[in-house]
């Protein structure tokens, strides 16, 4: 009898933040949505069918949490919020300009060398994957078999670089619209920890649950 159980992973980004408005490095900082953020999640929550799932979770900041709230807080129950789903830690350049300091973080980013005491990509893949792990096997001793993750473009990209065996310069495509994300469909081994994606959808307005 295999051990592999099908799961359905769904990651929403968080709405509109000011830090986003104003393109400054928005990381651990727990900020809120802006005004035009959360008239938008009003309007994508009219316009978009987010598949139902089993379970729901967010990140351990603001953001998500009140993300989630507008989205589906008032249909379903908020099961948790994870701290290993926090967006990358930008270190000393939080809030600073995206067009001065993201260039040089990146690279530092993408090859191990942590700039201005930020994380870096194997440190930032650990905490995620650790914690989708835990998610996951939580699910299948619950007798489950989807999520939907309330977090950030960096948790959703990197889902995304790991479930497509992509290059490491290739994480920092494709760049994920607020209040929207993916659809993974996996094989999950809880045995070896590890995933094997079957199918990747797009949350949009088209797509239906």
């Amino acid at each position: 009898m295999s051990l592999v159980k099908e799961l359905k992973i769904v990651t929403v980004r968080h709405g509109l933040t000011e830090y986003n408005k104003k393109r400054v490095m928005s990381g651990w900082n727990d900020i809120d949505l802006s005004e035009v953020g959360i008239l938008q999640l009003k309007q994508l929550k009219k316009e978009v069918t987010y598949p139902q799932t089993d379970r729901y979770v967010t990140s351990g900041l603001k953001r998500a949490k009140d993300t989630f709230e507008i989205l589906f807080g008032d249909s379903q129950e908020l099961h948790g919020s994870y701290e290993g789903f926090n967006e990358v830690n930008f270190g000393k350049i939080e809030a600073q300009p995206i067009d001065v300091v993201s260039e040089p973080f990146y690279e530092g980013f993408l090859n191990e060398k942590s700039y201005e005491e930020g994380e870096t990509l194997d440190e930032f893949s650990k905490r995620n994957m650790d914690q989708l792990i835990q998610l996951c096997d939580e699910l299948i001793e619950d007798n489950l078999d989807s999520v939907t993750i309330v977090s950030h473009s960096g948790t959703a990209r990197l889902f995304d670089w790991i479930f497509n065996e992509k290059k490491r310069e290739q994480y920092r495509s494709p760049s994920m619209p607020n209040g929207l994300g993916h659809i993974f469909i996996v094989d999950y081994n809880p045995v070896t920890k590890t995933f094997k994606l079957k199918q990747q959808l797009p949350v949009s307005a088209s797509h239906q649950s």
